[in-house]
């Protein structure tokens, strides 16, 4: 596989900007989707006693996002890199409580975050967020039952492979991208 920009030191202007930009951006868009997750969870399920705690984590990650959007240079890389296992980890966390399983609504974004680390902080963190995210998938798969859907609701298999799908484009996408920027940039 060949190194990505942010794998070594920037070989250009153009490329340091770029990736700073995208990070920032990458950044402030997981703020506010955590912020738009923590409101729907608090205002659509208002009978789940562990519902206002879902919201708050998610409350807190958005914050938390939001605020290392300002930072710069390898300490934006970095905070890209924990805020995304962070969610990753809050993702598998909040499946388990809420007793979702699988069919949890932000299990699909996972792979979306491989690919943003991947372009942000280079193929091999999104190639370990990945695993991470792999590792939750299939922890969560062995310790909550995920419940069978209503007829015509695809069963667990289908949403298993969906995950997982989800997951392998998410870092294919990510590996190019981030090595189409370093060949246009270098």
């Amino acid at each position: 596989m060949v190194d990505t920009a942010r794998d070594r030191p920037a070989t250009s202007a153009l490329e340091a900007e770029a990736v700073v930009l995208m990070g920032r951006v990458f950044l402030v868009v997981s703020g506010l989707a955590c912020l738009t997750g923590a409101g729907l969870v608090f205002l659509l399920i208002p009978g789940s006693a562990n519902a206002p705690y879902a919201a708050l984590a998610f409350g807190t990650m958005a914050v938390a996002s939001l605020l290392c959007a300002r930072l710069q240079g390898r300490r934006q890389r970095v905070a890209v890199t924990v805020v995304f296992f962070a969610l990753v980890l809050l993702v598998g966390i909040n499946s388990v409580v809420q007793g979702w399983g699988l069919r949890t609504p932000s299990m699909p974004l996972l792979g979306l975050m491989v690919c943003m680390l991947s372009v942000a902080a280079g193929w091999r963190a999104g190639a370990a967020l990945c695993g991470v995210a792999l590792a939750m998938v299939v922890a969560v798969l062995a310790y909550v039952p995920t419940v069978p859907g209503g007829p015509g609701l695809p069963g667990v298999p289908l949403v298993l492979g969906t995950c997982l799908l989800a997951l392998g484009t998410g870092l294919a996408c990510g590996v190019l991208a981030s090595q189409a920027l370093a060949r246009l940039s270098g």
